[in-house]
């Protein structure tokens, strides 16, 4: 019931769109090693608890995994979202490290950008809890101006 509620609160909270989210939170309390991966900061946890088997289709909750393992120890989890996503893209010369835009979806390659972002913007101090909301505010800035880009990108392809 513990997991349930957490899961029903971070996809509200969220708006994760998990339309199954008692399959979910059974899928999360049917992992036996979560609670020590969480506590571990293990991406392996973020891996176990995004991929999921709804009826007969596998499903990739990556968003709200991140979401999941950053509630139980924000220290360890930065938060992957869209906006996240297309800020550090957009910024990606603002990371001393090259990658493509697919690293952002492997979740320990994605804390290592995360981490290399924050390191070279001088944040090290800077948890990231506050991070996540710096990265999800700016990113949701730029959504339109990306959108307005594709549109036109498309329109000339």
């Amino acid at each position: 019931r513990q997991v349930a509620l957490k899961v029903k609160v971070l996809n509200a909270l969220y708006s994760t769109r998990i339309l199954a989210v008692n399959v979910v939170a059974d899928h999360i309390a049917g992992l036996t090693e979560i609670d020590s991966l969480l506590s571990a900061g293990s991406a392996e946890a973020v891996d176990l608890i995004a991929n999921v088997q709804i009826k007969a289709r596998r499903f990739c909750f990556y968003s709200f995994a991140s979401k999941y393992c950053n509630w139980h120890n924000p220290s360890a989890y930065p938060i992957y979202d869209r906006n996240v996503d297309a800020y550090l893209w957009f910024n990606r010369a603002q990371v001393p490290m090259p990658f493509l835009r697919q690293d952002l979806w492997d979740y320990r390659e994605f804390v290592r950008v995360v981490t290399a972002f924050r390191r070279f913007s001088g944040l090290d101090s800077v948890g990231f809890k506050d991070l996540d909301k710096f990265l999800f505010s700016e990113g949701d800035k730029l959504m339109p101006k990306l959108r307005l880009e594709a549109e036109h990108e498309a329109a000339a392809g």
